[in-house]
């Protein structure tokens, strides 16, 4: 059990840091409400149709703005 426990200790920790880079990523996108849309879909875990609903927007917007979010994203900055 002592081994299990620190079996899922590691692989806590180790969601633990994904995250903190997932946030680290987004909060380089250029725009807060680039940032606020990708923290939405990819923090928050919501729907497409969640989102449009919350930023008050069209799908086919949410998409644009998504894909913009994500063009906007400085890679470099995190990924080294």
């Amino acid at each position: 059990i002592i081994d299990l426990e620190r079996e899922i200790d590691v692989d806590i920790d180790k969601l633990v840091d994904i995250k903190q880079g997932i946030i680290e990523l987004i909060n380089t996108a250029e725009k807060i409400e680039f940032r606020n849309l990708l923290k939405l879909r990819y923090l928050d875990y919501k729907s497409w149709f969640e989102i449009s609903i919350i930023i008050n927007c069209k799908m086919s917007e949410v998409h644009i703005i998504h894909l913009k979010a994500l063009q906007s994203i400085r890679y470099d900055m995190v990924l080294t």
